[in-house]
């Protein structure tokens, strides 16, 4: 059995499932114990489980249509919420601690047939809690009544514009008063303010992981945004609170938890898939550089979140924030809502708190775009800032780490601790600071940035992608051009030369199929473990194409197909020319030249139109929040049908981008507009978690 699962049989004896991929199970399942649901999987599969060479730790996952829970028992304390919905996703309940799991076995009757036949549907484990049974009923009695206004707004269907606005005018968010002490609300603390109930003593880092597993727990089956949590997150909770009540403190992150994209490797007991079931199980021979610097600085690696499955790079008909592995992620300001991508749960888990904040990746927008629609801040750092070395790639030219955060000066605490030199990624040697120190990025939160700089405006890329520009987005773009003057800065037009040309250029797709061909080959060299074998993008595409959860081909392999039929890679010196071009259009036709032209500190752009650019040159971009759609706004459909792209309470961005290695400057104008606005507050989710951390301090 995989340590740490516990599969449970029914009152009437029947055991439910097979055991994680075919493991038998366990007998009954006892109050707070774990329990793994487990479906049949291929043969092959299910030796090498027992071998114990794979692994799934899935919070809830796509499943069959039309699948439906029961609501049977296991064990005392435990039923199967109610299930089904969005896509024939499993449905996981909780109720206050995480109580309730859903389960296929009352699934339509073609689910029935096939699971009683044997036949491979899904390998699925729901991990509740890392509790006892004690452990869960003490936490049960310690729970403090929830205030009767919480905000749980888990709305089933699309409702209409003027409802579901109404169900939204709440009050701020505030913290929880026990014995006179005031705890922070989870969706609205920084980092600061957890530092000090550390440091305090308030709380521990040990209920900051409960807390926001139980709030994971609470709201995954709806949203689907986190794949794996760490089991071993108490345990190094609890190390960290030793050592800080010893007097040793790692940093400002120590103890803190963070959420990482589930294209990050880490050496532990949890999976780095980008999505894929090909990556379940492999293992890797160390933490990638971004998880080994997170634990340096002391954080706690809570969990991995979804993504658009290969960050993006797959398909030319799927959704975002759909994988094979995780499901459809949504987010969280209108119900079905687009969470953008490709790192898609990083950006809807640090907008609802169940974290502090979080890492996501970006080749051309997937920090950006989600950061934007989740209202949250997000820093694209420059191409070599932070190292990509063990995370799953798309380019070696354009890949890059950033945070996800609520705020910019958390976001800036997140960039000091991953970025720096790696000589495991030559890109990162090319980092100005290699023979001097990192810059003090949260120094650089300066109300007064604007004061004394030019601020560009590309206004010939503006209007040309003005029917891409709503309403909505161009009048509130329009008041911050007026904010940053007011604010000291002189705003001037700093046209991309280049821009006409690039929009009628193929180069960035020529790019970054080259570069894919090679990079994602050099991964699975790096295995340690390959599951199934696979060396190269062929193997991968035929895995896709012939295993039934990867969804082939109601989601195709177009992106995958172009590549391969294009027949050449970075090696080749075709590739030299297209990056060449693409270099033009990056740079002196580009966001570089027209800082160097207009001796500008930035350009500030709408966020749905600022990636692209700066992803083919490489260079950072920083978005904050700009405002909302109103409650007016008609609904609008992605290119799939399956999510809700534009409607009321819909959060849009704004962006500051700059040259290479200038983020310390880009940090600070983002965190002077943001400080002058608040815009954050301006919006609030429809759904959030009701547990908060008073719930679990005793």
């Amino acid at each position: 059995m995989i340590a740490g699962f516990v599969l449970g049989s029914g009152p009437d004896g029947r055991e439910f499932g097979d055991g994680l991929f075919g493991l038998p199970g366990c007998g009954k399942a006892e109050l707070g114990e774990k329990v793994g649901l487990g479906w049949t999987a291929p043969r092959e599969r299910r030796e090498r489980a027992k071998s114990g060479s794979e692994a799934s730790r899935l919070m809830a996952s796509s499943l069959v249509p039309e699948a439906w829970a029961c609501g049977r028992t296991v064990g005392p304390g435990w039923s199967f919420g109610a299930g089904g919905g969005g896509g024939g996703a499993l449905r996981v309940g909780c109720e206050v601690v995480g109580a309730r799991v859903g389960y296929l076995r009352d699934a339509a009757p073609a689910a029935r047939e096939a699971l009683d036949a044997d036949e491979p549907i899904s390998d699925l484990c729901i991990q509740l809690q890392h509790l006892s049974g004690d452990e869960l009923k003490n936490r049960q009695a310690n729970i403090s009544p929830r205030p009767a206004n919480m905000r749980s707004y888990f709305i089933g269907a699309l409702l209409g514009a003027v409802s579901f606005v109404s169900a939204l005018t709440v009050a701020p968010y505030t913290g929880t008063i026990i014995k006179g002490k005031q705890f922070p609300s989870l969706i609205e603390v920084d980092l600061e303010e957890l530092v000090d109930g550390l440091e305090s003593g308030l709380f521990t880092s040990y209920d900051l992981v409960r807390a926001y597993e139980a709030r994971i727990m609470e709201v995954n089956s709806t949203l689907h945004m986190v794949t794996e949590l760490n089991p071993d997150a108490l345990t190094i909770a609890s190390q960290l609170d030793s050592m800080r009540a010893n007097g040793t403190v790692l940093g400002p992150l120590h103890g803190i938890p963070i959420l990482i994209k589930n294209n990050i490797a880490t050496y532990d007991k949890m999976n780095n898939t980008a999505g894929s079931w090909s990556l379940v199980g492999a293992k890797v021979p160390c933490d990638s550089t971004m998880a080994a610097k997170l634990r340096k600085a002391g954080a706690i690696i809570l969990g991995k979140t979804n993504l658009s499955q290969w960050a993006n790079y797959r398909s030319d008909n799927t959704s975002n924030g759909w994988s094979a592995y995780g499901g459809q992620t949504y987010a969280a300001y209108y119900p079905g809502q687009d969470p953008s991508g490709s790192s898609s749960g990083s950006g809807v888990s640090s907008s609802i708190g169940l974290a502090l904040a979080a890492l996501g990746t970006e080749t051309d927008g997937s920090i950006l775009s989600p950061s934007e629609v989740n209202n949250l801040v997000g820093i694209k750092p420059t191409v070599g800032l932070t190292s990509r070395y063990l995370v799953i790639p798309i380019s070696e030219h354009q890949d890059t780490i950033g945070p996800m955060a609520r705020s910019v000066k958390d976001a800036a605490y997140l960039l000091q601790a991953i970025a720096g030199p790696d000589p495991k990624d030559n890109y990162t040697l090319a980092n100005p600071a290699v023979n001097g120190s990192t810059p003090d990025y949260v120094a650089a939160c300066n109300y007064n940035a604007f004061a004394g700089k030019k601020i560009g405006v590309a206004r010939n890329v503006i209007a040309a992608y003005g029917k891409y520009i709503d309403a909505p987005v161009l009048a509130a773009f329009n008041e911050a051009i007026a904010q940053v003057a007011a604010a000291g800065a002189e705003i001037v037009d700093a046209n991309f030369t280049g821009f006409a040309e690039y929009l009628n250029s193929n180069n960035e797709t020529l790019v970054l199929n080259a570069d894919f061909l090679v990079d994602l080959a050099k991964y699975f060299s790096e295995l340690t473990y390959n599951p199934y074998g696979i060396e190269n993008l062929a193997e991968e595409r035929n895995f896709t194409q012939t295993f039934p959860l990867e969804d082939y081909p109601q989601r195709d392999t177009g992106v995958w197909d172009g590549a391969l039929k294009q027949g050449w890679n970075n090696t080749d010196p075709r590739f030299w020319a297209a990056y060449q071009a693409d270099l033009y259009f990056g740079g002196e036709g580009g966001i570089l030249g027209a800082l160097a032209r207009t001796n500008a500190s930035a350009v500030m752009m709408p966020t749905a139109i600022s990636p692209g650019i700066p992803a083919i040159v490489g260079s950072p971009v920083i978005t904050v929040p700009l405002g909302f759609y109103p409650a007016n706004t008609t609904v609008v459909l992605n290119g799939f049908g399956n999510l809700v792209a534009t409607g009321p309470n819909v959060p849009f961005g704004l962006s500051f981008m700059g040259a290479k290695w200038s983020e310390a400057e880009l940090i600070g104008f983002g965190y002077a507009y943001e400080q002058r606005t608040m815009h954050r507050n301006d919006v609030q989710p429809y759904l959030v978690p009701n547990i908060e951390l008073a719930d679990f301090v005793s």
